[in-house]
Formats: C-alpha cells, sequence, structure tokens
C-alpha cells in the first residue's frame, strides 16, 4: 500500500513540476543599464536562490520586478551576492559597456 501512494505522490509530483517552472521567463535577460547593460542568467540564478522566485521577486505570483531601477537593483543584486559570497561585486563583473557603433564607411 505505501509504494502506491509513494509511486501517486511521485506521479503527482512530476505532473505538476513543469506547470510550477512554466513562467519562468527566457534563459537570458538583458538589463538596460546607463553604464553598461546586464546580462541576468535567470535559470542559474534561479538554482542558487534560497527561496525559488521569492528570493528576488518577493511573495506571491513572480511577475516583473517594477521599479527594477539603480537603487533597487544594487540593493537587491549586490546585497545578494556579498550576503552569499558569491557573484561579482565590482561594476564591470555586472556591466558590460556597449560596442561603439560601427562607422559608416565611405558612400
Amino acid at each position: 500500500m505505501r509504494s502506491a501512494s509513494t509511486a501517486a505522490a511521485l506521479g503527482l509530483a512530476l505532473l505538476l513540476a513543469p506547470a510550477a517552472r512554466a513562467d519562468l521567463p527566457g534563459e537570458t535577460i538583458t538589463l538596460p543599464a546607463r553604464v553598461g547593460d546586464v546580462t541576468f542568467t535567470h535559470k542559474a540564478h534561479f538554482k542558487r536562490a534560497r527561496e525559488g522566485c521569492r528570493t528576488c521577486h518577493g511573495p506571491g505570483r513572480a511577475q516583473k520586478i517594477e521599479g527594477f531601477l539603480l537603487a533597487n537593483a544594487h540593493r537587491l543584486c549586490l546585497g545578494c551576492h556579498r550576503e552569499q559570497a558569491a557573484g561579482p561585486t565590482g561594476c564591470r563583473g555586472c556591466h558590460q559597456p556597449r560596442p561603439a557603433p560601427a562607422e559608416a564607411g565611405p558612400g
């Protein structure tokens, strides 16, 4: 009897697991910033998050983080990187300069 209930629980977990992750955004998110864009690998951060989506998005259904401006980004991202002693903490660790625009050749 125990094996039947264990199998049923496992089956239910496998059935619900894709649904729980179906709302995850794409693998890579690029956040534009004046000093250089930040490329964020959502999947890698999700694996490290102590509380799953809530770690960054707060309680409730995970949605786009509104008002994710300089102060909020630095508080949330840098705070976590420092607390976890993982991830970059210097500007160029996250912000990548945009390539210079290609010069127009002779017309």
